[in-house]
């Protein structure tokens, strides 16, 4: 239930979102690049922001808690800790580590962006690292937008499913974090990562899948070659 009861927050607040006026995508926060993740100044739970810019809430998960910085306190503070303490070491192994965005979409206002990134150096990334260290789950790492709508391709998040699978049912086995919670492993089986809908996650595959295997040309089309 608790994957659900997130998974239906989540959409009911970026219905909520998208709808506001003056949001489309000339909005200025839209035009995102790659940035130096140690540009990011983390505050509660997996929300960051740089050079106290509060229009741009850079968030290390795409599903899940939707916690403001500035606000009152949402999660307890021995999580909070430890939560920051391993994001801390984790960014002072990797100084050259890069923020990637995911997807972005106004949050709660036209002129407030929620901002979804992959932290990045090599194939090193925090945000499974996150997972495999039982801080959250695999599904926390889906995206909520269309595929069109993303800033990463297809395959990108498809791969990255696969992998949260696999280090969501590592921290598992070793029972870490969210993990140790007898009752939570049986409510929420690990290896299982959501989508949105079956419909959706059906389309995801298969463009994925077109991605990395493409269709050999048609007879026809060869003997134009």
């Amino acid at each position: 239930m608790h994957r659900v009861s997130n998974m239906f927050l989540c959409i009911g607040l970026i219905f909520a979102c998208l709808n506001l006026p003056g949001t489309g995508h000339a909005q200025s926060w839209r035009d995102l690049k790659p940035i130096p993740a140690s540009t990011i100044t983390w505050h509660k739970g997996f929300i960051g922001t740089v050079n106290e810019d509060k229009t741009r809430l850079y968030q290390l998960i795409g599903r899940g808690d939707f916690e403001m910085p500035f606000l009152g306190k949402a999660t307890q503070k021995t999580e909070l800790d430890a939560r920051a303490a391993f994001i801390g070491r984790w960014l002072e192994r990797h100084p050259k580590a890069i923020a990637v965005p995911v997807e972005a979409y106004p949050f709660f206002s036209k002129t407030v962006a929620r901002i979804y990134i992959w932290i990045l150096d090599g194939p090193d990334s925090l945000n499974l690292e996150l997972v495999r260290e039982g801080f959250i789950d695999g599904s926390s790492l889906m995206t909520n937008l269309r595929f069109e709508d993303l800033y990463v391709t297809a395959k990108q998040v498809w791969d990255l499913r696969k992998q949260a699978s696999a280090a969501e049912e590592e921290a598992a086995k070793a029972r870490k974090g969210i993990w140790s919670d007898s009752s939570y492993r049986d409510a929420n089986p690990p290896g299982k990562i959501e989508y949105p809908a079956l419909e959706e996650l059906a389309r995801f595959e298969r463009d994925a899948e077109s991605i990395s295997n493409p269709s050999p040309p048609s007879e026809s089309g060869k003997k134009g070659m």
